[in-house]
């Protein structure tokens, strides 16, 4: 049985991967943003610690080191993620590319570092970094976002994620904590690409599947349809 702390776990990918991790027998810690969320996940998931806290917060970092007090974390998955609708420069705006990037970047720092010192308690550690396709700069450049209607903020704020994820893994590269960025799949969400094709429970499967049976390395944005993405 291993400790997991998920950010994001209230629906999408962040539900199907605490069902996923529940049902495999782990012990979850859990953030969600609504206090409605976390009775409901109390409800169904037995024996889960679950906080509920905007990670945007200021208190976030005091609220989430309280919470994980004396704990050892195996596993954390940053899923928390947030998009917007600005397709283009001219329907973008500055509030956005702000709150993209707090949540799928600077939430993401916040999260590692509050958790450092109970990821260094296990025995081997792994952070996964819920990216996207659409944060790789070499596929920006070749014009794969083009008419995918993506918003420019979630593109950079994944890119900068992506950063965040390689300046990481180089720092903690001699110890027992390894750092990855995993792109789930085109999911079939609310806020699905229009060529979304797999359900959250199925990629929530195949990260679990994934942890489990490879060797965690920074060399690309790994695809859970077994191709690996460049940076």
């Amino acid at each position: 049985m291993k400790n997991i702390l998920i950010t994001g776990a209230a629906k999408g990918l962040g539900y199907a991967l605490s069902k996923t991790f529940y049902e495999n027998g782990d012990h979850l810690f859990l953030v969600v943003r609504k206090q409605k969320d976390k009775c409901r996940l109390q409800s169904e998931l037995e024996n889960v610690s679950i906080m509920n806290c905007d990670i945007t917060s200021q208190n976030y970092n005091e609220k989430l080191a309280a919470f994980l007090k004396g704990e050892t974390i195996d596993i954390l998955i940053n899923n928390a993620g947030s998009g917007s609708t600005g397709r283009n420069i001219e329907l973008s705006t500055q509030e956005q590319l702000r709150q993209n990037v707090e949540v799928n970047c600077i939430a993401a720092f916040n999260t590692i570092k509050t958790s450092l010192e109970n990821l260094k308690r296990s025995e081997y550690a792994c952070i996964i970094n819920i990216s996207s396709r659409r944060g790789s700069l070499k596929l920006e450049s070749e014009g794969h976002a083009k008419g995918s209607g993506c918003s420019i903020s979630y593109r950079v704020s994944k890119a900068a994620q992506n950063m965040l994820t390689l300046c990481i893994a180089h720092e903690l590269k001699e110890s027992n904590i390894k750092i990855v960025a995993v792109h789930p799949g085109q999911l079939k969400t609310k806020k699905a690409p229009i060529d979304a094709n797999m359900d959250p429970e199925s990629s929530a499967r195949l990260i679990l599947q994934y942890i489990s049976e490879n060797e965690l390395n920074v060399s690309g944005i790994h695809n859970m349809d077994g191709q690996l993405l460049p940076w």
